[in-house]
């Protein structure tokens, strides 16, 4: 188990460097001329070429290094992260309830706004009253389906996670405030593992040699028929439509034909690898007071604007940029619009702010934390044996916000920045239970 375990964390971030920069680099390089892009592009990729596997061959160095030193800060932290869980677990039958209600509240109240406002040019602070409310509530919600999708695979689950009406309950509160594709992947694995768990286990699980050949064509089947159900739904809410509202007709209007959705895939999955390349090719001087002065700023712009809604009256102009993400689409797009955000990812976020090499190595240092985090958030569901590549492409897509953007998660009261202390919280905790069962904790 121990051997599997160690292996959850590295996996992810070979896999994230193989699908944001090397599979993009090969496309960008075969179809530039045919890629509509709105980011700045070159092809010249060499020093991309060398920097990224010295950073993994540095990463491999301390994440090996560590051996069985891994990242919880004391028994103290452990034990607190620990009592959290368990009381949240104790009383989730109540708090599931609440989202219940907050969910009707929302979608009776306010469903205009929130069905609309990620993809308009209302910013989230100038949108109605409630709008933190529903964040923080979202928020909270994925929370569970995260724990969900962790303990689901137990093979002795928790006896509140055996609850299938409530579990299924969190699921559709999750779908009617979803929001995104990584939300759809997270809800449909949630949604397979309920009411299939033993096939949706054997599909992200390793199994025998013999049957891996028909496991994989059954994978396959399942990823395009997941494909298109997360393009169809991701259409229709970016056409605003809510879930009573699904019109097939019009969704399958705009699934495109294979070749030109090939090369938007080969796009959408370039934007960090854009970001690198700008940065390194541009030798941006490193300004990290600047930057830290931006997060600061955003900050400050999301507090005054709750402390307003609760009656408040602070002056509280809106910054140039709400964070890198802003910032680094302003940076690298040929487009002007400052509404719109493009992740860094996690290279160019470090140079940005320490430039290069420094960048690369404290990216080396990060990628090695949220192995690490990663490797504990799961290790309760080890005992069934080693994730195979489906189970490792889920658990990135669903994680997939630990790479985007590090340095946004400074702005505590961003919703990604709660959620990422959030799972924090929640591996930490299974850490301590594990060490705990195994009686190891004099290795804090």
């Amino acid at each position: 188990m121990l051997k599997n375990f160690k292996t959850v964390g590295i996996y992810v971030v070979f896999l994230y460097c193989l699908i944001y920069y090397l599979l993009p680099i090969i496309g960008q390089y075969l179809f530039f001329d045919e890629i509509h892009s709105i980011y700045i592009r070159s092809q010249e990729y060499i020093w991309i070429f060398i920097w990224i596997p010295a950073t993994l061959t540095l990463f491999s160095l301390i994440y090996c290094s560590l051996g069985d030193k891994l990242f919880i800060f004391s028994r103290k932290w452990g034990w607190g992260c620990y009592w959290l869980i368990k009381s949240y677990l104790n009383n989730r039958s109540l708090i599931i309830i609440f989202y219940i209600l907050c969910a009707i509240y929302f979608s009776w109240y306010l469903d205009s706004v929130f069905s609309s406002f990620r993809y308009s040019s209302v910013g989230i602070s100038e949108s109605k009253e409630g709008i933190f409310s529903y964040l923080i509530v979202k928020t909270l919600v994925q929370f569970d389906m995260i724990i969900l999708f962790v303990f689901l695979q137990f093979s002795k689950k928790p006896k509140i996670i055996n609850t299938f009406w409530l579990n299924l309950s969190v699921v559709v509160v999750y779908f009617s405030m979803v929001g995104g594709i990584a939300d759809l992947i997270l809800g449909l694995m949630v949604f397979g593992l309920l009411l299939y768990p033993k096939l949706t286990r054997w599909l992200t699980f390793s199994t025998k040699k013999k049957i891996a050949f028909y496991k994989l064509f059954l994978i396959v089947l399942v990823a395009i028929f997941a494909l298109f159900l997360v393009i169809f739904f991701g259409t229709m809410v970016k056409m605003g439509y809510s879930y009573s509202q699904i019109n097939a007709v019009e969704g399958l209007k705009f699934i495109p034909d294979i070749r030109p959705f090939s090369l938007y895939l080969i796009e959408r999955f370039s934007s960090s690898l854009h970001s690198l390349d700008y940065v390194i090719s541009n030798s941006l001087t490193p300004n990290n007071e600047s930057y830290i002065l931006l997060i600061l700023e955003s900050f400050q712009y999301r507090l005054f604007s709750i402390l307003n809604t609760l009656g408040f009256n602070f002056i509280n102009e809106r910054p140039e940029f709400s964070g890198m993400s802003q910032y680094n689409f302003s940076i690298i797009s040929t487009i002007n619009d400052d509404r719109q955000g493009t992740s860094p990812g996690v290279f160019a976020s470090f140079i940005y702010l320490l430039g290069v090499p420094l960048g690369f190595l404290w990216s080396a240092v990060y990628l090695v934390w949220i192995a690490r985090v990663l490797n504990w958030l799961f290790i309760p569901c080890l005992d069934k044996g080693k994730f195979n590549l489906a189970g490792y492409f889920s658990i990135l897509f669903i994680f997939g916000f630990f790479f985007q953007s590090p340095i946004d998660l400074l702005n505590l009261l961003d919703n990604v920045a709660i959620l990422n202390l959030l799972i924090l919280v929640f591996a930490s905790a299974n850490k301590y239970s594990y060490l705990r069962k195994k009686s190891t904790l004099s290795r804090y």
